[in-house]
């Protein structure tokens, strides 16, 4: 028995080359003109502010970025009018992160949130500065690398937030 190959038709042939050449003109054509700029995450939203169960600063705020990467912040409470901002004490019992934090579901707003230790205050210029109970104080926040940076309203740990007495540091 002899088996032979059914023969492809010229016209398949030719269409099939006909459409890879188009195809290699648009994919050359389309390779230079591809390029998408990065676009900066920004800071959505900072809020609610509130107490924890151990008198600590819980701040809840939300990223966004169109690309769903992972940004860096440095966050700050400071005295009202952006006035003596200071980062969070390290010797404090601060809870979160503020890298490597993630974006993802690109395109939308992501919740993230940092507890930030009363008891032992902030650190301005280097040096622990305590809180006071009346003073009104901000939280800054600002995605590393980028001019982005959002503020909150106003607040004060004793008549907006209810602490009535500022812990000591453990």
């Amino acid at each position: 028995m002899i088996l032979t190959m059914p023969t492809i038709p010229k016209a398949t042939t030719t269409h099939a080359l006909s459409t890879a050449l188009l195809m290699l003109l648009l994919t050359a054509a389309c390779a230079d003109s591809i390029e998408q700029e990065n676009l900066e995450a920004n800071i959505t939203a900072i809020g609610p502010i509130a107490l924890d169960a151990q008198d600590r600063i819980l701040i809840t705020y939300a990223l966004r970025d169109y690309e769903g990467d992972d940004q860096n912040i440095t966050l700050e409470i400071c005295e009202a009018n952006a006035q003596r901002c200071g980062t969070p004490n390290p010797a404090a019992r601060n809870v979160g992160s503020l890298r490597s934090l993630p974006t993802i579901p690109s395109r939308t707003d992501v919740t993230h949130s940092f507890t930030f230790d009363t008891a032992c205050g902030r650190l301005v210029n280097n040096a622990a500065t305590p809180f006071d109970l009346n003073t009104p104080y901000t939280v800054r926040i600002t995605i590393q690398d980028t001019e982005n940076t959002l503020e909150s309203t106003p607040f004060t740990l004793g008549d907006d937030l209810g602490l009535s007495t500022i812990p000591d540091c453990p």
